[in-house]
């Protein structure tokens, strides 16, 4: 139809061919129960409407009304429904799949036409705004916002079809279904116990609601993510008062973006947020935008609005909301950095998507919580993380090491229970929560494969496979972390956490201690710088020569004594200067060189005559390291006490009179 032609039909059909095509009306008889097909339209449309809206329709006068469908497929339903309501001047009825003529821009002239002589518009659309002509749109007297089925409805829609009317349905029940899917469940001359069966059976085959939440673990369970979790926590107690009626949903912080490295497990920590908040979750993306139809603007957007629509339908039904996770939302790009051959299309897809989050007076979104994912936070439109869209971006990081070590502990359960994970967790730090749920997958089926209970051996092998290095090379390296770890033990410097030879990029080893110290005086500085050159002075005395593996070790040591007498007034003077650039300080001044040089000559021979007094533990230390490649803190503490305990024995068998004083 040409657009300046007069209407004088009462309905937009914008496809004559899709009318001439269309099925007979169905024909009823006398006995005959009505199909669901008849009754869904008029009885969700008569659920929305309230005794107000009902008055205005009945009383006389121009009148603009928009029917705002829960999805495309209920459009025509709501178009036979509404012809029972008033009598329509003009009816514009789009489900968005004709892209040439279901646009804002068309038949505009059959609504003006309509109302300035006093008549009656009606609009029908899922999305008003983009597929209604923009005159209705702009001036609708009234505008309907029509829910999916609820319980009630789908009472009265099954006793139509079946005769019977259902006592009591279950909780959910065709929660996330279309039209279509309802339709075909509530079948004619069957039972109401069937009918009900079929939409238990469709929920689960339409698989609206992600089913991976069962089996997800509480957020209480979960590890490394520190930053998010005040957040979540607050949602979930937040909503639990919004269920009791305490506040409004607006009132709750319930959209936000979780950004991160690809594996950090930020879709993870959403089905579990879906658990702990007793939330049904539906996931999409913009992936699924696209290929949930041929891909053309007016598809994606469609795809778009059924995504909403079934977080919305599951939020209204009395399962006391629903979780939306938005998946790969940086997909969606930033309009400052579009080309000019991609900008009309992307400006389209971003200002519908802000159309949909902007929770004005026409959303169904109340109840429904937004997650957008993403690993590019900072590629994302400004305009979508504004308060009342997606929010704020909270970054998720890779695991500290002790969270490693609880990540560990959860994925092992009841396997190597005792035994303590943190060396693991020190040689894998830098790694994801994925990282470490693989490393405890594969540990285990190597052990399976052997027959054989899971050992702590099978689970470093996967962490850090055994290297190429020489036996000469790790047995210096044994040598260099032994060394550290004692002195730090004998000296009272550090609790040892962990040692290990593992290799690590340039790195052939690393010893972890814990300072016992908060403020440093100058005994402990020197401790610390002890601890430091134990390396290169135990590869001298026991490898005969050190190497340039101690380079890191001298400078740390070079710092701590540059800090003393420069930054902490330790030295022989009170003045502060800054030690951010030791180097410089030393080249600057030759009397700090000089105090610095002969505090590193005295404590270097201090820790000259230590790892000679106790090379014997140095070197059983580092045979154990060389076999085991890696020793915890309680292994550590054990393997002294028992060498400690062993050498006492023998003191006392050579010099029995020792033990009468």
């Amino acid at each position: 139809m040409d657009e300046t032609e007069q209407a004088t039909t009462i309905t937009d059909f914008d496809d004559l061919q899709e009318l001439l095509e269309a099925p007979a009306p169905l024909k009823l008889g006398p006995g005959d129960r009505i199909p669901p097909t008849c009754t869904l339209g008029r009885y969700i449309l008569e659920a929305a409407l309230t005794p107000a809206i009902r008055r205005r329709l009945r009383a006389p006068g121009s009148l603009a009304v928009i029917i705002q469908a829960p999805t495309p497929a209920w459009v025509g339903p709501l178009r036979e429904a509404a012809a029972d309501l008033t009598r329509w001047t003009q009816v514009v009825a789009r489900d968005g799949s004709d892209r040439t003529s279901h646009r804002p821009d068309k038949r505009n002239s059959w609504i003006v036409d309509a109302l300035t002589v006093g008549g009656r518009a009606l609009g029908i659309a899922a999305a008003p705004d983009r597929l209604l002509p923009s005159t209705l749109t702009a001036t609708a007297d009234i505008w309907i916002t029509v829910r999916p089925p609820s319980p009630a409805v789908l009472r009265q829609a099954i006793k139509a079809a079946t005769g019977t009317l259902p006592r009591q349905l279950p909780d959910g029940l065709g929660v996330g279904l279309d039209f279509p899917e309802l339709c075909v469940a509530i079948r004619s001359s069957t039972s109401a116990r069937s009918c009900i069966r079929r939409l238990q059976d469709a929920a689960v085959a339409r698989n609206l609601a992600d089913k991976s939440v069962a089996t997800a673990a509480p957020i209480s369970e979960l590890h490394g993510y520190d930053a998010v979790m005040p957040w979540a926590t607050g949602v979930i107690r937040d909503l639990q008062a919004w269920r009791r009626g305490e506040i409004p949903f607006d009132s709750i912080d319930s959209r936000v973006v979780l950004a991160s490295e690809p594996g950090l497990g930020k879709t993870s920590f959403v089905r579990s947020l879906a658990r702990s908040a007793q939330l049904p979750l539906v996931a999409t993306s913009m992936s699924a935008w696209f290929t949930g139809g041929p891909g053309y603007l007016d598809s994606v957007l469609r795809q778009a609005e059924i995504a909403f629509a079934e977080a919305a339908a599951l939020a209204s039904t009395g399962l006391g909301g629903s979780l939306l996770l938005l998946d790969e939302v940086d997909a969606v790009p930033d309009r400052r950095g579009l080309e000019d051959r991609n900008r009309a299309f992307w400006t389209t897809v971003i200002q519908h998507l802000l159309t949909i989050l902007d929770g004005s007076q026409r959303s169904t979104l109340d109840g429904v919580v937004i997650v957008g994912a993403t690993n590019h936070g900072n590629r994302l439109d400004p305009a979508l993380i504004r308060p009342g869209r997606l929010g704020r971006i909270i970054e998720i990081g890779r695991p500290d090491v002790a969270t490693l070590a609880r990540i560990l502990r959860f994925h092992l359960g009841d396997d190597l229970k005792g035994e303590d994970l943190f060396p693991l967790a020190e040689l894998g730090v830098g790694a994801s929560g994925a990282d470490a749920m693989a490393w405890v997958k594969r540990a285990r089926h190597k052990a399976r494969a052997e027959e054989r209970d899971l050992v702590l051996a099978d689970l470093l092998e996967e962490i850090a496979p055994r290297d190429a290095r020489a036996t000469e090379d790790l047995w210096r390296a044994a040598v260099h972390e032994a060394c550290h770890a004692v002195v730090s033990h004998v000296t009272n410097d550090g609790v040892v956490r962990s040692i290990s030879i593992v290799g690590q990029g340039r790195s052939g080893g690393q010893t972890v201690t814990m300072s016992r110290d908060v403020a440093l005086s100058r005994a402990a500085a020197e401790r610390r710088v002890m601890t430091a050159l134990a390396g290169h002075v135990g590869e001298t005395v026991i490898c005969g020569q050190p190497t340039s593996g101690s380079s890191s070790d001298l400078a740390m040591a070079t710092k701590i004594l540059v800090d003393v007498h420069a930054a902490y007034g330790l030295g022989d003077t009170l003045l502060h200067r800054p030690t951010d650039n030791a180097t410089s300080l030393l080249l600057m001044d030759p009397l700090l060189r000089q105090a610095v040089e002969d505090d590193l000559a005295r404590l270097r021979a201090t820790t000259t005559d230590l790892l000679t007094e106790h090379r014997p533990l140095i070197e059983e230390l580092a045979r154990l390291l060389v076999s085991e490649r890696q020793i915890g803190a309680r292994a550590f503490i054990r393997f002294v006490e028992e060498h400690l305990q062993g050498r006492r024995v023998r003191t006392d068998r050579d010099h029995p009179e020792a033990t009468h004083g």
